[in-house]
């Protein structure tokens, strides 16, 4: 399904030059096809997820989200769940995983909170007014890293200025950087947050990968 995705993209999206560089739109009946195809990859890793479960192991399926998913032509979700009040969620760290039940967020104390004086668009800030997310972990870190400082876009690529200590490095292509995984203060910033509360601490003995 990878491979039909990667196809339609190549053979039939409109390559549009932006202020940030030359990107690729499906427009009309071919995003329809996009999204099609993206449902049945969603629908196809859940069934194939609950099917292995069910042969493996004997207990009840508490949740079954998709790492990446498809919301809608112009809204992708990469690394979190949209959830319900009160659906569960998982939360999988290195060593140890948690089980949460999501709540409505964000509330505006905390767009305010994370933003601080930046200035958010209208539409944004009332998109984050009904988020309901839930983050799958804590994300990757980059070792030795302080933060990023800032992203220099130009036509063939980006430009990332990274601060390290008492120095800048700059870098043009992050995608083979040494990399690790964030584990620590993740449940308390998310209940900081109140994007969801807090159900089960789990251990972690068996994981499974299911690609589509």
């Amino acid at each position: 399904m990878r491979n039909q995705l990667k196809d339609l993209v190549r053979e039939r999206a409109e390559e549009i030059e932006t202020s940030f560089g030359i990107t690729r739109v499906l427009r009309g009946k071919y995003a329809k096809r996009y999204e099609k195809y993206c449902k049945y990859a969603s629908d196809f890793s859940k069934r194939k997820r609950q099917n292995l479960f069910e042969e493996i192991f004997d207990g009840e399926i508490i949740a079954n989200h998709n790492h990446c998913d498809l919301k809608g032509l112009n809204e992708a979700i990469i690394g979190c769940d949209v959830v319900d009040e009160g659906e569960i969620s998982v939360i999988s760290l290195i060593n140890r995983a948690y089980l949460v039940k999501g709540k409505k967020n964000l509330s505006s104390e905390k767009i305010e909170e994370c933003f601080g004086s930046r200035s958010i668009e209208e539409w944004s800030y009332k998109y984050l007014l009904k988020l309901n997310m839930v983050s799958h972990g804590g994300g990757h870190e980059l070792p030795g890293v302080d933060r990023l400082e800032k992203v220099i876009f130009f036509p063939e690529g980006r430009l990332f200025f990274l601060k390290c200590g008492s120095s800048t490095d700059v870098y043009e292509d992050l995608w083979n950087f040494p990399r690790g995984y964030r584990v620590e203060g993740i449940m308390e910033r998310i209940q900081a947050l109140r994007l969801a509360t807090h159900y089960a601490t789990l251990q972690l003995k068996y994981t499974i990968k299911v690609d589509f």
